[in-house]
């Protein structure tokens, strides 16, 4: 589960390495997989890109430190809270998806505007849990 004040890992190659949660865009108080959150960047490995230090982003929550529960009812966690990292205008920011993107992402997708757009990241990732 992620709340305000979080830091999160960015694994796509946008730039950062690093962001910290500033607020969760939904009705609760924790943000799961496939939630929208808004972002700072903190920490960068290349500031040549598109991102710059202090700008209001907007990330997709990949996975999560805390257990998931699946369907079929296998709980799994990973060892990092991941997200990927877009502009106010919903524009992916990375050309690749560096790590794992679980299947719930593949579930929240029909919450948000762009759907089409969002289908189109699991083609960038190297492979779903």
């Amino acid at each position: 589960m992620i709340y305000k004040n979080t830091s999160l890992n960015v694994i796509d190659n946008c730039g950062a390495r690093s962001a910290k949660c500033i607020h969760l865009l939904g009705k609760y108080k924790w943000g799961k997989v496939g939630d929208l959150i808004l972002i700072v960047l903190r920490k960068f490995y290349n500031l040549k890109k598109k991102i710059k230090k202090g700008i209001v982003y907007l990330g997709v929550i990949i996975g999560t430190k805390y257990w998931t529960l699946r369907f079929n009812g296998i709980l799994y966690k990973l060892y990092n809270n991941n997200v990927i990292v877009f502009n106010l205008q919903f524009k992916f920011l990375g050309t690749r998806i560096y790590g794992l993107i679980s299947k719930e992402f593949k579930t929240k997708l029909y919450r948000f505007r762009g759907v089409k757009f969002y289908y189109k990241l699991l083609s960038f990732s190297s492979s779903v849990l």
